[in-house]
């Protein structure tokens, strides 16, 4: 691998990592929170929603990520398709043409 691919790769890897840990810091403090409001003991005279049963969260993200990654797996083929489009062209010089005599 070249230089600048190995820097791209070093960098996405750094960033990813980033991400990761601020991720989990999220998780984490949703947790802690979660866990605070659920030992909170609410007064009779509130009213308290209905969950909502017939609609599985966790089903429609899965579906919104599926579709991500198959939009990322397609934008991929076009993009190598551009690039061995383009890598594999020979450029041919342009012929003059000799009409004027």
């Amino acid at each position: 691998m070249d230089t600048l691919t190995e820097t791209i790769g070093s960098i996405n890897e750094a960033a990813l990592n980033a991400i990761t840990t601020l991720q989990e810091q999220v998780l984490a403090f949703n947790r802690e929170v979660a866990a605070a409001v659920g030992r909170v003991e609410l007064p009779t005279w509130l009213p308290t929603p209905e969950p909502v049963t017939e609609m599985k969260v966790d089903d429609l993200v899965k579906q919104a990520f599926d579709y991500q990654a198959q939009r990322i797996a397609a934008d991929r083929q076009f993009a190598l398709g551009l690039v061995e489009i383009w890598t594999q062209t020979a450029r041919q010089p342009a012929t003059v043409s000799s009409t004027t005599k």
